[in-house]
């Protein structure tokens, strides 16, 4: 696994940072990151409010979910200011919103560096999860993904993205409209050894297009779900989990190539199926994310 990664990152939640009883409750959660929000859940005037709700949560004492902290874009006035508030100890990552460029992630990260400096924090430590919401990031996804060492993530702002390409205000079925978006993202991501993370359903009644949503986002190859609803937190960790059969399938195969491989053989049959070593190594990665290896 990459070192770039963040390990075992299910699930992400996007929590108001001007809803102190929201930020209490996450600690709780079995959440793997959560995202504070300063960007597009806090209104403009609520946004001064939310900084100093978000950075006390920072300095208190944790033992919840990473934290990271979503900001405003760069092309707005508040960035420097949600950095100035957020970088301190305590934060492990944020998240860049409307990232359309490698020169503006890259001017982005300059400015983390320097509020980590003055914070006097270790360099590098605050990580960055790029969030590609428009055409423009869509082409250039691979190229943000691979810029930096800070980053650790792209992410998929699908209600920007439809918003910018024109399509309808509700979602239909599985969202078909959405694959092309989500499987360039998983591809970027994985060619530059980062997390994919998908994007939020929205559907808060939706209980059962919840899951399939989920499921599809796990079959394209995404590593992780973003949501803003709790409720969703346990669906999203379960199916991005390796599923019991698939670790004993797991381990039963890894055993039987390491027989095979005994007596010289560079593949093998295992369950009707021809095995070589691509095939061998996804099931030790399944071991791996199980903590079976």
């Amino acid at each position: 696994m990459s070192q770039r990664k963040l390990e075992q990152a299910r699930s992400f939640m996007f929590v108001p940072g001007n809803k102190q009883r929201f930020l209490d409750k996450t600690e709780s959660l079995p959440l793997d990151v959560a995202f504070f929000d300063l960007e597009d859940g806090v209104l403009p005037e609520e946004k001064p409010k939310a900084r100093e709700m978000v950075a006390a949560t920072l300095d208190k004492s944790w033992a919840g979910p990473r934290r990271f902290v979503r900001l405003n874009a760069q092309t707005t006035p508040w960035f420097e200011d949600d950095l100035k508030a957020v970088i301190r100890p305590g934060i492990e990552g944020v998240c860049m919103t409307k990232v359309n460029s490698v020169d503006e992630l890259l001017a982005g990260i300059d400015s983390i560096g320097k509020r980590e400096k003055e914070a006097g924090m270790a360099p590098g430590t605050v990580r960055v999860v790029a969030a590609i919401e428009s055409p423009r990031s869509l082409l250039v996804a691979h190229n943000i993904a691979a810029a930096h060492p800070r980053v650790c993530g792209l992410i998929f702002g699908g209600e920007d993205y439809a918003l910018e390409v024109g399509l309808g205000a509700n979602r239909i079925a599985e969202a078909a409209e959405m694959l092309h978006p989500r499987n360039v993202i998983v591809v970027a991501a994985a060619a530059a050894g980062v997390l994919s993370i998908d994007g939020v359903f929205p559907d808060l009644s939706n209980d059962e297009g919840c899951l399939k949503d989920i499921w599809q986002g796990r079959r394209l190859g995404f590593t992780s779900k973003s949501t803003f609803n709790p409720a969703q937190v346990n669906m999203i960790n379960e199916i991005f989990s390796p599923r019991p059969e698939d670790i004993d399938y797991a381990k039963r195969l890894v055993a039987a190539f390491e027989e095979g491989k005994a007596k010289g053989e560079a593949s093998i049959a295992f369950g009707g199926q021809l095995v070589d070593l691509p095939i061998l190594m996804r099931a030790q990665r399944i071991l791996e994310e199980a903590g079976e290896s």
